[in-house]
């Protein structure tokens, strides 16, 4: 779907409450705000669930906001957001040990890690080391592993904070802008690239330390 199709689908619905129209916003959006969850819970049935409510309360306020192409994303995402924050201080769960057993095989057909980590790894090269040239991570050596075999950039992401995890998300999955982040996330470009910078280096110094253990 293109921004002049999603704009008149946002009208469409508004305008004639046809639940046809937020199906096709719904459609666009689930996969990724399930995705958004699945990277820092590693947990299907949970990140299901909250993908569900965080729907149930983009469908009761869609009406009151206003959203076009270019604003809808970013509200979706920060709906999301708050959900997380929510679970994390009801449950008490933000410390929780993570299986990786789920992680799948190359040939599972799963998507659930490729999408971001296969990105992450190879978006520029197939040399880890140069995925990532901006000066905050000049010098560093990323440990050449292709990531289906190898789990040690998940883990290491696995013990990110949160915050760490959803700018790192939003910026190599999603490919946003900095813009766009510092709306989901309430924070200025300067604290965004701040964030990234200390993700980044925390990487960095987990899988280095991995390879200089071997």
């Amino acid at each position: 779907m293109n921004s002049q199709e999603l704009n008149e689908c946002i009208i469409k619905f508004k305008k004639t409450k046809d639940n046809s129209y937020f199906e096709k916003i719904y459609t666009l959006f689930l996969p990724k705000i399930y995705r958004f969850f699945n990277f820092q819970l590693f947990d299907r049935q949970l990140s299901e669930d909250l993908s569900s409510e965080v729907f149930l309360k983009v469908y009761r306020y869609f009406t009151r906001v206003n959203l076009n192409a270019g604003t809808v994303g970013a509200w979706i995402y920060k709906i999301a957001k708050n959900q997380l924050i929510d679970f994390y201080r009801s449950s008490s769960k933000q410390s929780r040990n993570i299986s990786l057993d789920f992680i799948p095989d190359h040939d599972s057909g799963e998507a659930i890690v490729d999408d971001f980590f296969y990105r992450f790894i190879q978006q520029n090269s197939a040399d880890p080391a140069n995925i990532l040239t901006e000066e905050e991570i000049r010098g560093g050596n990323f440990e050449a592993a292709n990531i289906f075999s190898n789990t040690s950039l998940i883990k290491a992401f696995i013990d990110l904070p949160p915050i760490q995890k959803q700018v790192l998300l939003l910026k190599y999955t999603e490919e946003m802008d900095y813009k766009t982040i510092c709306r989901i996330l309430n924070k200025t470009e300067t604290a965004v690239r701040a964030i990234k910078f200390r993700a980044i280096a925390k990487l960095r110094e987990q899988l280095n330390e991995k390879q200089r253990s071997k």
